[in-house]
């Protein structure tokens, strides 16, 4: 795991708060016996849904910023990783 991937995760626990996050993902996996959330979903979606607020873009930036790197920086815009069949959708 990068250090990138690292400030990432960070950035969607300051984000979105987890008791929030976790409420709502523990009342639809009761509304569908069939859903059993992997690692990789839970991440993906925590991802997904904190890249959406304007802290988790401050942190972003402000790491993009400082790191001086020439990775392209993609403002306004959600990257979702994960395997086929994870449920990015």
């Amino acid at each position: 795991m990068s250090d990138y991937d690292k400030l990432v995760y960070f950035a969607t626990l300051f984000s979105y708060n987890p008791n929030t996050f976790f409420s709502k993902l523990a009342a639809r996996v009761k509304s569908n016996e069939t859903i059993a959330p992997i690692t990789v979903q839970e991440y993906d979606t925590r991802v997904a849904i904190a890249s959406t607020t304007d802290t988790f873009r401050q942190i972003v930036k402000q790491a993009y910023n400082q790191s001086k790197t020439n990775i392209p920086f993609l403002d306004n815009v959600t990257i979702i990783p994960g395997v086929a069949g994870a449920g990015k959708t």
